[in-house]
């Protein structure tokens, strides 16, 4: 019986260990990244900068770690960023906007979700082949939409470079809360 007491203990040691050494970190740096005009806010990891595109009431806000700038504004060339916060609009445009990317991406898997309480949806996809310059094929997307103060709101990540930044993209989602 003594020694069955032992092997329990020992194993309840072991998990113990195991669960402290292998859980998530919740205290990974992060920076709050606010935009008033565009109406939101968000936690981005420490090591990454921001660079913003606004233009009245929309924008793009793009965040990642490249030493080259994140956007080119007033271009169509992809951001380099791994994740970009659009403020975008007119709301009427909301259920096109999301059919219209669901059709021009290939692997596509929608599925209902929310953002600072808000009814979203996200949209995992691949790119697919176009006419001229653009983006590659087969780069993974993973796009959430919602509607908020007259606005479609897009968080998107493109996993650029083969870089997943899926766990990144998680936490910032998370975070994200409407200032407006």
């Amino acid at each position: 019986m003594k020694k069955i007491f032992i092997i329990v203990v020992a194993i309840l040691i072991v998990a113990g260990a195991a669960w402290y050494f292998m859980r998530p970190s919740s205290s990974a740096a992060v920076k709050t990244y606010i935009n008033s005009t565009l109406g939101f806010e968000i936690k981005y990891p420490e090591t990454w900068r921001s660079e913003e595109c606004t233009y009245d009431q929309y924008g793009v806000v793009s965040f990642g770690d490249y030493t080259e700038p994140l956007l080119i504004c007033n271009s169509d060339a992809p951001p380099l960023s791994y994740v970009n916060v659009n403020a975008i609009g007119p709301i009427g445009e909301y259920d096109r906007l999301i059919q219209n990317t669901q059709n021009g991406l290939d692997n596509v898997q929608r599925s209902d979700t929310e953002l600072d309480g808000e009814p979203a949806v996200r949209i995992y996809g691949e790119t697919r082949a176009t006419e001229g310059p653009g983006v590659p094929v087969g780069i993974k997307m993973t796009l959430v939409f919602t509607k908020h103060a007259d606005k479609i709101y897009l968080v998107s990540h493109w996993n650029l470079e083969n870089k997943d930044h899926t766990a990144e993209l998680e936490q910032m989602l998370k975070s994200f809360r409407f200032t407006n």
